[in-house]
């Protein structure tokens, strides 16, 4: 057994307490002999001060720390029972502050230096002679309060040395004790010195203070050799009180009768000698008594231990002892045999691993208990076997008191130890679990089944033996009813029941089983149906022994029936006149119970027999399995309604589809699931008409799809030679004016051209459904400028101004589809400029009212775009057909231009992106157009994705000789790209076909192909994985070229490993940059006039700080902000001219800004000169 908390005895605790209050008021004494003191002081009242005229005077140090002393021991008391921290703060500091009035005294004496801490309270003439300081205590009493204050230091400490402690208190003990022999035996060099003398309360207060420490802590230290009850605390309990006080007493007296002149000194010391001897013999006599006692108890113990022992190890039990400190005494056989641990394994150890940690704590109060003087019997618990299992255990645990010793007359015995007998219960506990399982099984059987069991003894007048509880639930009868009244069942059966009862019960006893029906009275005073079982148990010998039966409550069932019978004819009715087929189905065997004519008719049946007591879903041309039995089981029961559409086979093999329908009903108090199957082949037949029709719908889009590709290829193919040369011819700078013209005809025409192929793709891919979202992060504000100066030049032809309207929290960076973006507002702006023929034309856009970006959704926003025009507006009817394909409204018919189809990509692209683009018009008044979609705010700022608008004329100096292969079939736009290529100094080879690609690749060893796709023998795709298979097919860079622009193609190129892709008719400038994008070619180029749109000189972008703008003046600066803050690109030209030459590094970085449409860059630039300023 584990080790417990010992208690305390009657002896051992009232000497503990007696200590503890001697030092309690030790501690009021020492404080009340302070204050004393003190008020003598304070008073004039020597009588105090001094105790008697010739004795030496307590200082007011002295008096005060006495008082503090007191309160310090005091607080110590406090401080242990309430733990309170302050106490013990409050304790430490009045200690410290005892020992420094004590370090400080003995220093002045030490030194001869006075601290002026003597008189500090009170002044302290001397009434008998003067002494050479005033009001200081002796420094022996100095000496006392260092070692109280370091005791009183040392008890507060985190881990106190108690035995140090009271060393220190008995110093100053013997200090005063040594004071008041002085004052006994008038031995004035025991209390005094030529400076200071100790007072006689003084030495009294210090033995009274000394004494309270050395009792504070009973338990500790040397104390607790006072309080124990071994032979050594006794003998010191007899011994030191007497050895005290004998000596000075005996020592006092003899001197008494020298200073009476009885005798002389050298009698006085015989006479002292003679008496010391004399008690000393008599101590030591009585002392060996009381040892002999104590010896004599010792042994007859020892003996009748070894008497228990052999009892005790010829016990089928285990009896275990420990002492009251929880050490192991003894520990038998059977405890060996029953717990697995050995004896000199556990005797003398002070734990005990058998009880499990659980119960530990029920067992420590059993045991407190037990030490109290209580015994427990048979307390059940579960003990550890050193193997681990547990076992069920018995215990009987008894005190153990000490043998009754002569010292101690008729006091209560001394409760020495703990003595526990324990039996192994298990096999008897494994029993009563069985017993008590099974009783509780039957118990929750009998009482919650709907049947009740009874039986009774027919030899004895059919004595009712048992009768379950359940019988009050069914009949609403006590079971003691049927019991004591043996006529009790026959009373209740109705009359007209009771006469055949009786001859069934009787025929049943004969042949040995029963069974009827019969109404029996219940307790509310109704009658209910039951319905009765009985056998006849027999003995070996075949003599009736008992009868055995049940009986249950059927009246629901009996109910059920009746109401089945009440609403045949009308079920019938409903049934036969039913159009669909309606079955009855058991909802746990799934067994029809019941069907209609029109089953019979739909199944093909010969009569309804044949449907009846059969799975319905047997009749499906693929029955149910288990798993989907169950998932419609759960299916009815949540939701009370089940359906579906499968495939049947009548009886005569015949096959159609029927409308499955299940829903659970109430029939009698019965739960049955009444199944609708409806003929539904029509309908079928019908559905697959439509899908067959689908699917030739599909194949026709397909076609049309396949169509519009090649006729895209075929119309991009001659297109791209056109729009090529064209741009070609248009860099010669000797051309008129009138043939630039012509060939600005020629290249807006090609344009126009291009983009009704580009309309008619893209509404074909969109009814296909195979437009799809391309997101990346781009510059919003970029994209709207490029737009704006683009479309800005039609406008202007027009006669129209174009404005452009950014609010300042519209973000610069977002994530979207730019090209959609990029399409839907190309045909907003150029219908609104198309049907606008005065006033302007304005897109603005600024973020939705509705949606900012917030704390919650920082990355999130929605943008709305309006184009607002004071165009010939939209007639009321026209509004909801615009946006329908190949349509335009009737101002539009009169305008003769476009195909009717810009509308209604910008709806489904807008549509697409997450938003609805809706219009508002008036005619004569103008149009506005508008749309919201959502963007995500791009994390990091994105670079401008647009081609170049500065038209190389040749390639930069001290560059490598590209090499570039052109592959293409058609020899047209071979030319041209190889025109193209060559008019800047590249070297150029080309290729008609895939095959000759293949050999001019090996051969020359290009540094980039420009690759066509479709050829006849070899497609683009093909040879280039036959260049990616080489090793060094890996380095080349290839760009696929195709006339058909589609997202298939893209991917397909892609994965076929080239590393970029063009779409037919080829931009000149998205040629050079994708030169410049994977070779890092660089080129020079060519002036340009503005007044023709040409490209200006190259010049590098100088970085730009704030303080470069302070060679401007401020009415300059704030004109320039303006201007970039209304974006007007003009006046901020006009601005920048105004920049001296001295400061042309400035003048060309903002034009650089200016160009590139980076107004808000230039506005925070004079913001933050602003703020330097």
């Amino acid at each position: 057994m584990n080790r417990f908390p010992s208690p305390e005895n009657s002896d051992r605790s009232s000497i503990a307490a007696q200590l503890v209050f001697f030092s309690q008021g030790t501690a009021i004494a020492v404080i009340a002999i302070g204050i004393a003191t003190i008020c003598g002081w304070l008073f004039d009242l020597p009588l105090l001060a001094a105790i008697h005229p010739r004795f030496a005077t307590m200082k007011a140090n002295t008096a005060l720390c006495f008082i503090l002393s007191g309160m310090a021991l005091g607080l110590e008391h406090c401080a242990y029972r309430y733990r309170w921290r302050w106490l013990q703060s409050v304790e430490r500091a009045i200690a410290w502050t005892i020992g420094l009035i004590a370090l400080f005294t003995l220093g002045q004496y030490l030194t001869g230096f006075n601290f002026g801490i003597d008189e500090l309270l009170i002044s302290q003439p001397e009434p008998f002679g003067q002494l050479s300081t005033p009001g200081r205590m002796a420094p022996n009493t100095a000496v006392a309060f260092l070692g109280v204050g370091f005791a009183l230091v040392a008890m507060k400490s985190r881990r106190p040395n108690y035995l140090v402690v009271q060393i220190l208190a008995a110093v100053a003990g013997f200090i005063g004790f040594a004071g008041l022999m002085g004052y006994v035996y008038k031995s004035v060099y025991f209390y005094t010195t030529h400076i200071t003398g100790m007072a006689f309360h003084t030495a009294i207060a210090l033995l009274l203070l000394s004494s309270g420490i050395l009792c504070a802590h009973p338990d500790r230290g040397l104390a607790r050799l006072v309080r124990g009850q071994g032979a050594g605390s006794i003998v010191i309990r007899q011994l030191l009180p007497l050895a005290i006080f004998l000596p000075p007493l005996v020592s006092g007296i003899t001197h008494f009768g020298y200073h009476q002149q009885l005798y002389t000194t050298e009698v006085e010391v015989a006479i002292a000698a003679t008496l010391n001897v004399v008690i000393f013999v008599a101590l030591v006599i009585r002392n060996a008594l009381t040892l002999n006692r104590i010896d004599a108890c010792r042994q007859q113990v020892e003996a009748r231990l070894v008497q228990l022992a052999a009892i005790v190890d010829s016990s089928q039990d285990a009896i275990i002892s420990q002492s009251i400190d929880g050490t192991i005494l003894s520990w038998n056989a059977a405890a060996e045999q029953m717990f697995g641990y050995r004896a000199q394994d556990t005797i003398g150890k002070s734990f005990c691993p058998i009880v499990p940690p659980e119960l530990k704590p029920d067992f420590h109060a059993i045991l407190q208990r037990v030490l109290q003087g209580e015994r427990v019997e048979e307390y059940e618990m579960q003990c550890f076997h050193q193997d681990g299992h547990r076992i069920e255990i018995a215990a009987t645990i008894s005190p153990i008191y000490a043998a009754r010793t002569p010292t101690e007359g008729n006091r209560v015995r001394q409760i020495i130890g703990v003595s526990t007998i324990q039996r192994d219960i298990s096999a008897r506990k494994h029993l009563e679990l069985q017993l008590q399982s099974l009783s509780q099984r039957l118990e929750f059987l009998l009482s919650t089944s709907p049947a009740v069991i009874f039986s009774f003894q027919p030899q004895f007048g059919d004595r009712l033996t048992y009768i379950s509880s359940n019988v009050t639930q069914v009949l609403g009868y006590p079971p003691y009813h049927f019991k004591r009244n043996p006529h009790f069942w026959q009373e209740r059966v109705h009359s007209e029941d009771l006469h055949s009862v009786l001859e069934i019960f009787h025929q049943a006893i004969e042949s040995g089983y029963g069974a009827y029906e019969y109404r029996f009275l219940h307790a509310d005073g109704t009658y209910r149906w039951l319905h009765e079982a009985i056998r006849l148990v027999r003995d070996d010998l075949g003599q009736p022994l008992e009868i055995v039966g049940y009986l249950v409550d059927i009246g629901d069932r009996k109910q059920t029936e009746l109401e089945l019978f009440r609403s045949r004819d009308l079920r019938e009715a409903v049934f036969n006149g039913s159009t669909d087929a309606l079955f009855l189905v058991d909802p746990i065997s799934l067994l029809t119970m019941d069907c209609n004519e029109r089953a019979v008719e739909l199944f093909e049946a010969e009569n309804r027999e044949a449907l009846i007591q059969i799975e319905g879903h047997r009749l499906q041309k693929q029955p149910f399995t288990p798993e989907e039995l169950e998932q419609i089981n759960q299916d009815l029961q949540t939701q009370g309604f089940w359906h579906l559409e499968v495939e049947y086979l009548t009886k005569k093999g015949n096959s159609f589809w029927g409308s499955l329908a299940a829903k659970p009903i109430q029939v009698g108090g019965q739960t049955l699931q009444l199944v609708r199957v409806s003929d539904i082949s029509d309908r079928k037949c019908a559905e697959l008409a439509l899908q067959q029709a689908k699917e030739a719908a599909e194949i026709a889009s397909n076609s049309k799809s396949t169509f519009l590709a090649n006729m895209s290829h075929e119309l991009r193919t001659p297109l791209n030679a056109i729009l090529g040369f064209a741009q070609i011819l248009n860099r010669d700078p000797n051309l008129t004016p009138q043939v630039r013209e012509y060939l600005q005809i020629i290249q807006r025409s090609g344009d126009h051209l291009l983009s009704l192929i580009n309309d008619v793709l893209d509404l074909s891919k969109i009814e296909a459904g195979r437009t799809t979202l391309e997101t990346s992060s781009f510059d919003l504000h970029t994209l709207l400028r490029s737009l704006w100066e683009m479309l800005r030049e039609r406008a202007e032809n027009r006669g129209l101004y174009l404005a452009l309207t950014i609010a300042d929290e519209v973000p610069q960076y977002i994530e979207a589809d730019e090209s959609k973006l990029r399409q839907v507002l190309i045909n907003l702006l150029g219908n609104a400029i198309k049907f606008t023929p005065r006033g302007s034309v304005t897109l603005r856009v600024q973020t939705s009212r509705f949606q900012q970006p917030t704390a919650s959704s920082p990355r999130s926003v929605r943008l709305r775009f309006a184009v607002i025009d004071t165009g010939i507006g939209i007639a009321a009817q026209d509004l909801e057909t615009i946006f329908e394909a190949f349509v335009q409204a009737s101002s539009g018919k009169r305008m003769s231009q476009g195909t009717g189809l810009g509308l209604t990509i910008s709806r489904k692209f807008v549509e697409l992106m997450g938003g609805q683009l809706s219009v508002s018009s008036q005619e004569s008044q103008g149009s506005t157009f508008a749309f919201e979609i959502p963007v995500n705010l791009a994390s990091d700022r994105v670079a401008s994705l647009s081609p170049q608008t500065r038209q190389p004329v040749a390639l930069a100096p001290d560059q490598p000789a590209y090499r570039l292969l052109v592959v293409d079939d058609n020899a047209e736009n071979r030319f041209l790209l190889v025109k193209i290529l060559q008019d800047l100094g590249f070297q150029v080879n080309q290729a008609s076909s895939g095959s000759e690609a293949l050999a001019l690749w090996e051969s020359w060893q290009p540094d980039l192909i420009w690759m066509d796709i479709r050829m006849p023998d070899l497609d683009g795709y093909e040879v280039t994985q036959r260049i990616r298979s080489t090793l060094k097919g890996q380095s080349p860079i290839i760009v696929a070229l195709t006339a058909q622009a589609s997202v298939s193609d893209r991917s397909s190129a892609l994965a076929s490993g080239c590393n970029d892709y063009l779409t037919k008719p080829l931009q000149d400038r998205l040629v050079f940059a994708k030169l410049t994008e994977y070779l890092g070619v660089r080129y020079v180029y060519a002036e340009e006039d503005s007044s023709i749109g040409g490209v200006t000189s190259q010049l590098e972008m100088l970085p730009l700080d704030a303080a470069s703008l302070g060679a401007m003046s401020a009415e300059w600066l704030n004109q320039l902000y303006q201007a970039s803050r209304l974006c007007d690109y003009e006046v901020v030209l006009q601005l920048l001219e105004q920049i001296p030459d001295s400061e042309l590094p400035l003048r060309h970085a903002l034009e650089g800004l200016a160009n590139n449409f980076q107004f808000k860059a230039i506005a925070n630039l004079i913001s933050d000169y602003r703020k330097l300023t």
